[in-house]
């Protein structure tokens, strides 16, 4: 008559006290693998039933992922030459497939050199609430750097205009000729903007990284959208003896859009091919029908982008640095990312350096437009 594998119960009389502790998790085991006893804790903490423990078809080894095998073999070592081993952590993998973190501690059973007893306990709760602060305190001092690079952004960038309105007021003071007034005065206007751009582009940027800005889509035809930004835009690359093209298609083509947020976007991708392109190059604003969405790209024949660069291009405060600065802060293409995205849609860019680049985004028709 054959005997099950679990006729002869392998836990030493003296040691089956132990396997009655409800909160921790005890088990029997040998280095080739097989757990021989486990008491319900243990069951629980790796969801094992009781059936497949008798059947003796439990193997530790299989229970665990490969990464942590030199673990486990150093504790075997340890088990080997002193009879007992330093406390460590280790993962299982649960019955249902998820992991879960224990603590492991265990001596060699006496008499029996290859048997090894362990107390086992579930700190997957205490690791993920110690990752859980690590990951507040990395997010934390991501803030602090944040907040250096703002106001060594800002304290950098307003210098400059403030610097322009401290010295133009002073002229204004001493200067009688009216028309030399009105040139003065106008200077301080546009340092004035040039700060309040600033400040605009700051507060978009606190709007789009905490989920709250805002856009009013509203049924507008496309090509309206193009029409609008054109006169600034003509304007900056004939002063820079760019050849600026607008191609549309010839029938509306209706989206839904923030128009004054879709112009911003608009404005900073064709003002910034405006900018990096040289004299005498190309710059092309294409809008086309794309399936249920319209997509809008800005071409140009600038100095491109290396590979290396582009997934970094939409960062905040993010500039190449083989590019010259040629003003602004790095915020219009974090902000223009923030702004498509709050309406459906994406933005992309593709570009290889020394042969331009076309940045593309999409937003969705309006419903059912033809």
């Amino acid at each position: 008559m054959e005997t099950s594998p679990r006729a002869q119960d392998p836990v030493d009389p003296g040691l089956r006290p132990i396997f009655d502790l409800p909160i921790v998790g005890v088990v029997l085991w040998d280095e080739s693998g097989r757990v021989l006893e486990a008491n319900e804790r243990f069951l629980q903490i790796t969801g094992l039933a009781r059936t497949e423990l008798v059947a003796g078809s439990v193997d530790w080894r299989r229970m665990t992922p490969r990464e942590w095998h030199a673990a486990d073999d150093g504790a075997i070592a340890q088990l080997r030459s002193h009879g007992i081993a330093a406390t460590f952590e280790k993962e299982y993998v649960h019955a249902d497939g998820h992991r879960v973190v224990v603590q492991f501690r265990s001596v060699a059973v006496r008499g029996s050199p290859s048997l090894f007893l362990s107390l086992v306990t579930d700190v997957t709760d205490r690791t993920r609430a110690s990752e859980e602060r690590e990951a507040a305190l990395l997010e934390a001092e991501a803030a602090v750097r944040s907040r250096d690079e703002i106001l060594a952004i800002v304290s950098h960038d307003l210098r400059n205009p403030l610097g322009t309105i401290s010295m133009t007021a002073g002229l204004l003071e001493r200067e009688t000729d009216a028309d030399r007034r009105r040139i003065q005065v106008d200077i301080v206007r546009r340092a004035v903007a040039a700060m309040g751009r600033l400040i605009q582009d700051l507060l978009d940027v606190n709007q789009i990284e905490s989920g709250r800005l805002s856009v009013s889509p509203e049924p507008v035809d496309a090509r309206t959208l193009l029409d609008e930004a054109r006169p600034g835009l003509d304007l900056q690359a004939s002063q820079n003896n760019q050849a600026l093209e607008w191609v549309a298609p010839e029938r509306p083509l209706m989206v839904m859009g923030d128009r004054v947020r879709i112009a911003q976007v608009l404005t900073n991708l064709t003002g910034n091919a405006i900018k990096f392109t040289p004299a005498g190059g190309r710059i092309v604003v294409e809008l086309v029908r794309d399936g249920d969405m319209a997509r809008f790209s800005v071409t140009d024949t600038g100095p491109g982008i290396g590979a290396e660069d582009v997934p970094r291009i939409f960062d905040r405060f993010w500039q190449a640095k083989d590019r010259p600065r040629r003003g602004g802060v790095g915020l219009g293409l974090a902000i223009s990312h923030g702004i498509v995205k709050a309406h459906g849609g994406r933005l992309w860019v593709t570009s290889q350096r020394g042969e331009g680049s076309s940045f593309c985004f999409t937003i969705p028709r309006a419903g059912g437009a033809a």
